[in-house]
This record gives structure tokens, sequence and C-alpha cells, in this order.
């Protein structure tokens, strides 16, 4: 298969049925335990500061983010272990799940800290956050080797606006940068010497 050829199945497998989180942490198999790439999608304006970028089956499910798994030759993650033991745990695992914080940072009112040099959540703020993904998110994914030599193809031909990487012209990604950075910087002030301690 070429590179054209198999970003336009890529492309075309992300925008398939999606799939409720909870349906997905239920029956796991609705991921492949195989290398490739997933999509994140919310019911529309769930997000509505984020502009919705439309599902070709239903137009009423928009797309937040593209992810592959593994990232590199060496890795063993799989789609699957990726989704499920990444992205609805810590926010320092997933970038998916940090730019998520850092736009739900007051709606969900969360309370990032450091944790050495990386930004970390309370139990209770994550288990708050992995309710809203269950609750709002839904889930594609396609199957695919080596699918780092094609994830900028994809990528720019879905347009996903959470995507930092190689999506730097979405008229999105200064909100998103935004966002981030004011999320470090409450981590950052939260765990300055003249914070107020907080039990976590």
């Amino acid at each position: 298969m070429t590179i054209n050829a198999g970003v336009g199945k890529t492309v075309q497998a992300l925008q398939s049925p999606a799939v409720p989180v909870a349906e997905v942490l239920e029956s796991p198999e609705f991921l492949p335990a195989a290398p490739g790439f997933y999509g994140w999608w919310s019911l529309r304006e769930v997000l509505a500061a984020v502009p919705h970028t439309h599902h070709l089956i239903n137009e009423d499910v928009s797309l937040l983010y593209v992810g592959i798994s593994p990232v590199r030759e060496t890795s063993r993650q799989t789609i699957r272990s990726r989704v499920v033991g990444n992205h609805l745990n810590g926010v320092g695992s997933s970038t998916f799940r940090f730019v998520l914080a850092a736009l739900l940072l007051d709606a969900l009112d969360l309370h990032p800290y450091l944790r050495r040099t990386k930004v970390a959540l309370s139990a209770d703020d994550n288990r708050r956050l992995s309710a809203w993904q269950r609750e709002h998110l839904l889930l594609t994914s396609c199957a695919r080797e080596r699918p780092w030599e094609i994830e900028t193809e994809v990528i720019a031909q879905l347009a996903p606006p959470l995507n930092s990487a190689g999506n730097a012209a979405h008229a999105f990604n200064p909100v998103v940068r935004a966002a981030r950075a004011e999320f470090r910087r409450r981590a950052r002030a939260a765990s300055s010497p003249a914070a107020t301690p907080r039990t976590i």
C-alpha cells in the first residue's frame, strides 16, 4: 500500500461510528491491541470554545484529537494500552488529557500542582476528569503498522483542534498553547513556598 493510500484509508477509518468511552471501558476489545491511530470525539458543543470539526457520518459528533501508538519502533505499546492506560489516567503521560484538563481547568475546578518537574492532579481531580471523559467523549481507531510514518499527513487531513504537534497552523492552536501555559502556571504557583499547602 502506498503512503497516500494508507493516509486515505486511515482518515476514513477514523471517521467510522464513534464508540462512547463508557462502552470502551466495559468492552476494551473495541480498541485494537495493535499499533495504529485513535481519534477522540465529543458530542457537538460539549466543549463550546473548541471549533466543530464534523464527523462524516454523524454531524452531532466533533473531532477533538488524533493520536498514534506507539510513537516509535522500539515501543510495544498498542492503541488499547495507550488509550486505556494513559489517556484515562494521569495528565503526565498523556498530551490529550493534559490539554483537556487545561481547557476544563475552571469548569471542573481542577487544581494542578508540580510533582518534581511534572504537572499533576490530585486523585479526586483525576477522578473528576475521568468521569467527564466517560460521560462526554467517544473513540474511533484504525490499526496500522508504523503509524508514525503517516501521522503528519493524517493530522493535516483531519485537522483535529486539540493536537499541537504537526498542527501549528490550526486556528485554535494559540488557544491550546495559552491553556497549557496557564495550566502549568497554576501548577507552579500551587507548588511555590508562598502557596497555601493542600492535602492531596
